[in-house]
């Protein structure tokens, strides 16, 4: 059984629904999309060969995450590195290792690479679950993110 399968067009409403389980962690007044703008923008990313999205697969082969990653190239480092957008598992199937899973899988995909030198990502301030969950799997807490809006 193949736990990660990537990403086709049609599962862009498993996507959204899925994704709709990170909205209480995530910061206030951030605009949900409509299903309709959200399958229009996940079919370009689908295309995109440096944006990859990979659906999370219990031994049912029921899904119970998704997380997508992008590859960025570094001026600093003259390198590439893989940056996960999101990671969700699904309410009912967190504390069972997909999510620790999940990462390990993005990991060794870009290693196969060899030119990709780190994995990055980050998480709202608050998201204290989150926050404690990649530090436990050895994540490093070594920068801050800040943002400015560009429209209200």
């Amino acid at each position: 059984m193949k736990m990660f399968r990537e990403a086709m067009k049609e599962d862009a409403k498993v996507f959204y629904e899925m994704y709709e389980q990170l909205r209480d962690h995530v910061e206030k007044g951030c605009d949900k999309p409509s299903l309709q703008e959200y399958t229009e923008l996940f079919s370009r990313l689908v295309e995109d060969e440096n944006y990859k999205m990979w659906k999370i697969l219990d031994e049912n082969e029921k899904v119970v995450g998704a997380i997508t990653a992008n590859i960025r190239e570094n001026l600093f480092h003259c390198k590439k590195i893989v940056y996960v957008d999101e990671i969700v598992i699904s309410e009912e199937s967190r504390g069972k290792g997909f999510g620790k899973k999940g990462l390990e899988f993005v990991a060794d995909y870009y290693k196969k690479q060899g030119d990709v030198v780190k994995l990055e990502l980050s998480t709202d301030y608050q998201n204290t679950p989150a926050r404690g969950f990649y530090s436990h799997i050895g994540f490093d807490d070594y920068a801050a993110l800040y943002k400015i809006k560009l429209h209200k």
